[in-house]
C-alpha cells in the first residue's frame, strides 16, 4: 500500500480530480422481511492490498465521500457501499426492515462475501457505530478502525428541548408521506456551501431526497431513543489500531471522543479544528491528513 508520508503543505495543492457519481456494483442479501436486498457499492484503485471500506452515517450515503475517493484510490484500494434504504441500495417501504442489527449484518455479509476477508475500515456517525459492533463481535473482519464523529453511547441530542421536539415529531411522522421537506437549521451548512462543489451538492441532494421514509422513522428511532448497549463497556477489548476523529466543533460527539481514545488501548485522537460534522467535506485536506497517518500507522505495526 503507498500511502503517502509528507503533510499536505509538504505535497502542495492537489490537482482537480473529477468526482465519484455513481455505484457500479451490487451486492444482494437474503433478507428474512423481504425476498431479496441489493446493496449498491464499488471499488476503486489497482492495488491488492486490504481495502479502506468507507461507512456512510443516517440519510447519508457513498456520495458522502464522492470528491474524497479520488484522493485515496491512487494509495489504496476504496469500497464503499450504501446502507439499504440509502443512496442506490435497495428502498424497503417498511419500517420493521430497518435497524442497526440489520445493517450491521448488511455490512458483515458483505465484508464476509464481496470484500472476503479483513479491511480497514472508515464509519461515520452511524456508520462507526456499525463498524465499532462490528470490530468487537468479528475482530476477523476489521484490520484497523476510524471512528469519525460517532459515540460508543448515546446518539440522542444533549439538548432537551431538541430532544423533546423529535420524541415528538417521530411519534407523528408517517413515513408514507415521504421524508421531511424540511431540515433542522445547522451551522454547518455555510461551510458545505462554501466548500463543496456544485457539481457535488446536486448529486448529494439527489441521494438524500432517494432515503427511504420508513428508514428514516426506524433508524432515526432507534438512535433518538438507545442509551447504551454495552459497547462502550468493551472499549477495551479492541486490539487494532484506531483512530478517533471528530470535528472539534461537533456536539455531542466532540465531547464523546476524548472517552472514547482514552478506552481503547491502541487508539489516537486526531481533533479537526474548525469542523463539524462532516470534515470530509468541509475541511478535505485534514480530514484526508488523518485518513494516510492512520494507515500509515495501521501499515507499521
Amino acid at each position: 500500500m503507498a500511502v503517502p508520508t509528507q503533510t499536505q503543505a509538504e505535497r502542495g495543492p492537489r490537482p482537480p480530480m473529477p468526482m465519484v457519481s455513481t455505484l457500479r456494483r451490487r451486492f444482494t442479501v437474503k433478507d428474512t422481511t423481504r425476498e431479496r436486498v441489493e446493496l449498491a457499492w464499488d471499488r476503486w484503485g489497482q492495488r491488492n492490498d486490504a481495502p479502506l471500506v468507507l461507512v456512510h452515517g443516517f440519510s447519508g450515503s457513498s456520495s458522502d465521500f464522492a470528491e474524497r475517493i479520488p484522493e485515496l484510490a491512487p494509495h489504496v484500494p476504496v469500497v464503499c457501499l450504501d446502507h439499504r434504504g440509502h443512496g442506490l441500495s435497495t428502498k424497503l417501504r417498511a419500517s420493521e426492515a430497518y435497524s442497526l442489527r440489520r445493517l450491521e449484518t448488511d455490512l458483515e455479509t458483505f465484508l464476509d462475501t464481496s470484500v472476503g476477508g479483513s479491511a480497514h475500515l472508515l464509519g461515520h456517525s452511524m456508520g462507526g457505530r456499525l463498524c465499532l459492533r462490528l470490530a468487537l463481535r468479528r475482530p476477523d473482519l476489521v484490520r484497523s478502525l476510524i471512528l469519525q464523529d460517532t459515540t460508543a453511547w448515546s446518539f440522542r441530542n444533549p439538548n432537551p428541548a431538541i430532544a423533546a421536539f423529535l420524541r415528538v415529531f417521530l411519534a407523528r411522522f408517517d413515513p408514507r408521506a415521504g421524508l421531511p421537506q424540511h431540515d433542522l437549521p445547522s451551522p454547518e451548512r455555510p461551510l458545505l456551501e462554501a466548500r463543496t462543489s456544485p457539481a457535488f451538492r446536486r448529486l448529494h441532494y439527489r441521494r438524500a431526497r432517494g432515503f427511504d421514509p420508513h428508514a428514516f422513522k426506524a433508524l432515526a428511532h432507534e438512535l433518538s431513543h438507545h442509551t447504551a448497549d454495552g459497547d462502550g463497556d468493551r472499549l477495551g477489548d479492541l486490539q487494532i489500531p484506531v483512530t478517533v476523529m471528530v470535528g472539534e466543533r461537533d456536539r455531542p460527539y466532540a465531547s464523546h471522543a476524548p472517552r472514547l481514545a482514552d478506552r481503547i488501548p491502541n487508539s489516537t485522537l486526531a481533533v479537526i479544528a474548525g469542523a463539524y460534522h462532516a470534515p470530509q467535506l468541509t475541511h478535505p485536506a485534514a480530514w484526508t491528513e488523518v485518513v494516510f497517518q492512520h494507515l500509515t500507522r495501521a501499515l507499521s505495526g
